[in-house]
């Protein structure tokens, strides 16, 4: 890598920490045009040196917020037609702050934006119109409109189209009716917008369908319609779904038939309808079609129970989409039941009845194609004499059965607790019940007392009906900031012991849960900590029980996002102060507040902020502390509202003079005081030296607690500027410089560029010499030699050295002196 080595004059500013009172006045708009507006003030009367910092809300068309001015007349341009401004002016004298004056004016929006260069219509179903379209080639838009009219019908409601898109796709039309679409390019907001002259072309949305019979797993046959329009002829072809680019022809049959065969079981193909002209053909119908899949051949039990059952099946050969399982019992009790498994060739059946035969049967599925049904029959284990099934469990109702008593003549059935239910004496013969008119998440027992001569005990089995969902989840927006989202939802209906609330980040990489008790905090929660501009799903459960026994409902979700960062700092950033800027915030409250701390620490007296000036000085900080800024909405109860927050450090001072001392021919001493103020934050001091032709580095940074350097390897008789500033974070302080000689004659060399195989030397004349020599000895015992050179000669280039070696360079002024120089490649 080339080094190149320059002189740097570095000049030394320094800034007086005062608080500056002073404001613009009179400040005045005028000679406003749809895309800028001219600001004019007075001068203050103070002397010193004035700039002006302008800022801008909303931002301009490009984004910039802010601009810098030393006049009192400066124009805003690049400004969006038809929109309201408002503009603050803040003045700075000798670089220190004063106070803000605020303006609001409105460009103008008669300027009539061009159309879009092109509409077009670029595919239709028989539902929908696909369109493409060209932006205006001049014209200012914020947008376009878009509108469309059936034919003998009304107009649509107009749709608001980004001005970034280009295509869009209207969906829920009608088929085999024509449309007109219109589109217009808008220019300014509601009533001042404008619109540019109307873009209509015309489409109908027409459904062709093939009809595809004779599916089997390796077959089908494809029947058409002849469609309207001038074309040679029709072409069929498939493609599996997996690989829709590899299509294949359909064998014709004629009679508008054709086959495709040698399929895969199981599997999706996309089946497409071309018309064909002139070589070049036009996809006209596009469908999907399953072919059928394999059945399943083999099975195993994998358990078995009194009241469950898990079995497990082999895939068939091909592609499936899901299983189909239903089981059927032989005792009557139980009606048929249908599952569907779906990623998976196992399934556990639950509620079952003890003792009895199971006939089961599995269908593969594919799209709308199934298998023959595999069938095998099972018997679950014996049960406890009058035991308790449970069948099914729904938010009201419990169902069950129970397992025949000898001897016994009827059965009392109950549940407790009894709610609406009653006890029920049910025969002999129908051994099931079902409990209505139950509490939802509401735990009962159910006991069935045998009515035998023995007086068996009664059997008992304890269930919880199913907890009852909560229900709409709902949110102000004037809760929601860029780190905290509060909400709210509706009960859930019955016995609610708590419930589980939980967000996450669209990413995943932001979790959070709680619990909430319904007793103690209602229906309300919220989450802190949260990113700004962050889409998250929040999800309620009703929850009861803990551990194995705990239970949920299903969850109620929502999205939400969180609100962009509305702080920002301004530049520049100072010593002692830091200028704050926000986004105004539209709400119910009355005023802002902003709080301030350094990190880690105790806040400072927070500032109160006017809700009509989103804009705040903040003062008499310490020079490159680390400050925790925090915006809150404050409404008129004193109910306060975090709205965003920044961490931002301000500049730190510089060091407060520098000593030169100890000047030889090659070294010099560089001895320099911290800041001046013991309240300054800095991590560490930077030092530079120009000419940079010594072995000291340049740039260095120096820790905080050293304050002085040695530079060595300088070169004699040479002028020399060094420069030291403080470092805190990423931001620099002003820098403090000071200049010196070294001694010796006016013979002097100078290392002008290095790069990885070359060094170029460069010498101040010796009057006296009679001519010049180099040699360059290196620490892998290279060694070079210039030759003889002339007295003219100024400079010379060593090439093909080696990289990453030390040099040491011997100049020699023939009839003078000897100048060394250290340098690596």
């Amino acid at each position: 890598m080339t080094q190149l080595i320059i002189l740097v004059f570095v000049f030394l500013t320094t800034i007086t920490h005062k608080v500056n009172s002073e404001s613009v006045q009179n400040l005045v708009v005028s000679d406003i045009t749809t895309i800028s507006i001219r600001l004019t003030w007075n001068l203050p009367s103070v002397t010193g040196t004035l700039s002006y910092y302008v800022f801008i809300s909303p931002a301009k068309v490009d984004g910039t917020s802010s601009e810098i001015t030393t006049s009192n007349d400066y124009t805003v341009d690049g400004l969006l037609q038809g929109t309201t401004y408002t503009f603050t002016v803040l003045l700075f004298v000798d670089g220190v702050a004063g106070e803000s004056t605020q303006v609001t004016a409105n460009t103008l929006s008669d300027a009539v934006p061009d159309p879009p260069s092109s509409l077009t219509v670029t595919a239709t179903t028989g539902d929908s119109i696909s369109l493409a379209f060209t932006p205006p080639t001049v014209g200012v838009y914020d947008s376009y409109r878009l509108t469309y009219t059936p034919s003998g019908g009304s107009e649509s409601d107009p749709i608001t189209i980004n001005r970034d898109e280009t295509t869009y796709t209207i969906d829920g039309l009608t088929s085999d009716v024509e449309y007109t679409i219109s589109m217009v390019t808008v220019s300014g907001p509601g009533a001042l917008a404008k619109f540019s002259t109307t873009v209509t072309t015309t489409a109908t949305p027409v459904d062709f369908v093939l009809t595809i019979t004779g599916v089997s797993g390796s077959f089908m046959l494809v029947t058409w319609e002849d469609l309207p329009g001038s074309y040679d002829s029709t072409k069929i072809t498939y493609a599996d779904e997996s690989d829709p680019t590899n299509e294949l022809d359909a064998v014709s049959v004629g009679g508008n038939q054709a086959f495709a065969s040698g399929l895969s079981p199981g599997t999706a193909y996309i089946v497409t309808q071309y018309t064909v002209s002139g070589g070049n053909k036009n996809a006209v119908v596009i469908q999907k079609q399953y072919t059928k899949p394999n059945p399943v051949t083999s099975h195993s039990i994998l358990a078995v129970g009194e009241n469950t059952m898990t079995i497990s099946w082999s895939d068939p050969v091909g592609g499936n989409e899901y299983y189909r399982v239903s089981y059927a019992p032989d005792n009557g009790l139980t009606p048929e039941s249908n599952d569907v498994v779906d990623g998976s060739n196992t399934f556990e059946f639950e509620g079952l009845d003890p003792g009895t035969d199971y006939t089961i049967t599995i269908v593969t599925v594919a799209g709308n194609q199934e298998s023959e049904g595999y069938e095998f029959t099972q018997t679950t284990l014996p049960g406890t004499p009058a035991g308790i099934n449970i069948k099914s469990v729904n938010y009201t109702s419990i169902q069950i059965s129970f397992n025949e008593y000898p001897q016994a003549t009827n059965y009392l059935v109950s549940i407790s607790p009894a709610d609406s239910a009653s006890e029920v004496y049910t025969s002999t013969d129908i051994r099931q019940h079902t409990f209505t008119g139950l509490i939802p998440g509401r735990e009962y027992t159910v006991i069935v007392s045998s009515q035998a001569p023995d007086n068996p005990e009664d059997q008992t089995k304890t269930v919880r009906t199913k907890l009852g969902m909560s229900g709409e989840i709902t949110y102000d927006q004037d809760n929601i900031t860029p780190n905290i989202v509060v909400f709210s939802w509706v009960a859930a209906d019955g016995d609610v012991e708590y419930y589980d609330v939980s967000i996450v980040s669209q990413d995943g990489s932001i979790s959070y849960s709680k619990t909430v008790n319904p007793t103690t905090h209602g229906t309300t929660a919220s989450f802190s900590s949260l990113a700004p501009e962050t889409t998250y799903t929040i999800s309620v459960v009703t929850a009861a029980g803990s551990g194995d026994s705990k239970v949920v409902s299903y969850p109620q979700t929502i999205q939400i996002n969180t609100l962009p960062t509305v702080l920002t700092v301004s530049q520049p950033i100072g010593e002692t102060y830091l200028l704050l800027q926000w986004s105004p915030i539209v709400g119910d409250f009355d005023e802002y507040k902003l709080s301030y701390s350094p990190s880690g620490g105790d806040p400072d007296s927070p500032f109160t902020v006017s809700k009509t000036t989103p804009i705040q000085l903040i003062n008499n900080l310490n020079p490159g502390e680390a400050y925790l800024i925090t915006l809150y909405t404050v409404a008129s109860d004193g109910t306060e509202l975090e709205r965003g927050s920044i961490e931002q450090r301000t500049k730190p001072q510089p060091p407060s003079s520098i000593t030169i001392d100890s000047v030889s021919e090659t070294t010099s001493k560089v001895i320099w005081t911290g800041p001046a103020l013991s309240s300054n934050v800095f991590d560490k001091y930077l030092l530079t030296y120009s000419p940079v032709n010594g072995l000291t580095q340049s740039p260095m940074e120096v820790p905080s607690d050293i304050s002085k350097v040695v530079l060595e390897g300088l070169t004699p008789a040479t002028s020399y500027t060094v420069t030291v500033q403080t470092i805190s974070g990423t931001l620099h302080s002003s820098v403090q410089q000071e200049e010196f000689t070294t001694t010796g004659t006016s013979f002097a060399g100078y290392i002008i560029e290095v790069t990885e195989t070359t060094l170029w030397i460069k010498w101040s004349p010796d009057i006296d010499a009679t001519g010049y020599q180099i040699r360059v000895i290196g620490t892998n015992s290279i060694f070079l030699e210039s030759g003889d050179l002339s007295s003219t000669t100024k400079s010379y280039t060593f090439t093909g050295l080696d990289s990453g070696i030390r040099y040491s360079i011997f100049l020699s002024a023939v009839g003078g002196s000897t100048i060394t120089l250290y340098q690596y490649t």
